[in-house]
């Protein structure tokens, strides 16, 4: 197999040329000697990483990358809605991420399910729980237009080197054209035009593999829409200089940042605590009196009274069952009394 920039690799080749060293990118790893290959994929060397391009295959979102994508709303709740961003993974987009002040439940008056929004993926959690962002420049619902969905693999295929296959199509269909991460485009100007993009579009994904690409699918578009208004050649040109030249000075920043020697870090001297002297003087110290007591009232409790039972006397009558009336018995037995002494004396 001949080493060109675009040749078909499969997982187990060796990427880098035989003893130059080169660094694992995208779809490689490092098995220690060597750079391998870790899918199927075009062969795609920048400086000094060696990456794949993935043939085929769905879009992940990953994390810290901040892609911008192109999602459409699926479902709405009180505070958030539901994103489709072409992933096995739905994204979630909350009231406190859009640039509205949306009250709770009123999320249909701002976006409804079937909108297409250009958005930026904010977060990605260790489950694959992705959250969306509007709260950027350019960021937005959109009103009109058209979108193309293609491979997410093939994208950098339709940006091009520079930006150089992106520019071409703007130039030639004189459209408005925004490319998702996730594999949409979309794109806005006259219908007819729309439709050859459309096709250039396809043509792309499909000999995204080939040499020559650029050249082929600049021959169609000649063929469909004529010449291009102005030169395209010479924006790009200017703006692949100026990309250079700031890659170029923040590489030297880097490379003199690196050179410069590294001082250890001194430990401070500790200031010991200085003891401040104390003025002699003849007048005594002065004594600090000692607080007064307080002496909380107590109230005695007065002894509670004693109560004394009288005993009880029961009286039993003759029969032996108990006298009812006692001062009538006492009564009878005094006239009985009285009655036996007058008797005696007569």
């Amino acid at each position: 197999m001949s080493r060109s920039n675009k040749d078909i690799t499969v997982p187990g080749t060796i990427m880098n040329p035989p003893g130059e060293k080169m660094q694992a990118g995208n779809g490689t790893f490092w098995n220690g000697q060597d750079v391998v290959a870790n899918i199927v994929g075009l062969r795609n060397q920048r400086g000094a990483y060696m990456n794949l391009i993935p043939m085929g295959g769905r879009y992940v979102p990953q994390p810290r990358k901040n892609d911008l994508i192109i999602g459409i709303i699926t479902d709405t709740a009180p505070s958030y809605w539901t994103v489709d961003i072409n992933s096995p993974y739905t994204a979630m987009l909350h009231v406190n991420d859009c640039p509205w002040k949306v009250d709770f439940g009123e999320t249909v008056r701002y976006l409804n399910n079937g909108d297409v929004i250009i958005a930026k993926i904010s977060e990605v959690g260790e489950l694959r729980k992705v959250y969306v962002s509007l709260k950027e420049k350019g960021l937005r619902r959109l009103e009109s237009g058209h979108i193309i969905t293609m491979s997410p693999s093939k994208v950098p295929r339709v940006i091009g080197k520079k930006g150089s296959m992106l520019s071409m199509l703007k130039a030639y269909t004189n459209c408005r054209i925004f490319v998702g991460q996730n594999g949409r485009l979309w794109v806005d100007g006259k219908h007819e035009n729309i439709l050859v993009l459309e096709e250039a579009v396809n043509r792309i994904e499909a000999m995204s593999h080939m040499p020559g690409l650029t050249t082929e699918i600049e021959a169609f578009l000649k063929s469909r829409l004529g010449e291009p208004s102005g030169d395209y050649r010479e924006h790009d040109d200017r703006r692949g200089d100026r990309r250079d030249d700031r890659r170029d000075r923040r590489d030297d920043r880097r490379d003199r940042r690196d050179e410069r020697p590294r001082e250890e870090a001194k430990p401070e001297p500790v200031e010991e605590p200085k003891e401040e002297p104390v003025e002699e003087t003849d007048e005594p110290a002065p004594v600090e009196e000692p607080a007064a007591e307080t002496v909380e009232d107590t109230v005695e409790e007065a002894p509670a009274e004693e109560t004394t039972e009288e005993p009880v006397i029961s009286i039993v009558g003759a029969d032996g069952e108990p006298a009812d009336d006692i001062s009538e018995d006492i009564k009878e037995e005094s006239e009985v009394k009285e009655v036996i002494f007058e008797e005696e004396g007569d």
